[in-house]
């Protein structure tokens, strides 16, 4: 019987339901945390993160340790357009249930 080995990603690899630094304007003046949904050719789709839900309409992540936070996450609904070179850091991944949540949100939900 084979054993299973598990696919090993490299640290500059991308895959959908890592959490990453994101880097907005020409000269990098804004970044913000984001979490890859989908991957394009040139383009990446994710989903800012925060750290409060004022209006009650963000996902709460539920595993924080894995994603490499100490603290509360909550998920926007909206999915931003974003070129590839803008992706930063890697600090982490949700975990399956997180991220199956967060692919079904609906806009306005």
């Amino acid at each position: 019987m084979a054993r299973y080995i598990p696919r090993i990603t490299k640290p500059d690899e991308l895959k959908e339901g890592d959490v990453h630094r994101i880097t907005v304007g020409k000269d990098g003046e804004f970044t913000y945390i984001g979490v890859v949904t989908r991957i394009g050719e040139d383009t990446v789709l994710v989903k800012k993160c925060y750290s409060d839900d004022p209006k009650s309409t963000r996902y709460m992540i539920k595993d924080v340790d894995e994603t490499g936070f100490e603290y509360a996450m909550f998920i926007d609904c909206i999915e931003w357009k974003v070129d590839k070179k803008r992706i930063g850091k890697r600090y982490g991944s949700l975990s399956k249930r997180d991220f199956r949540n967060i692919r079904e949100m609906k806009i306005g939900v």
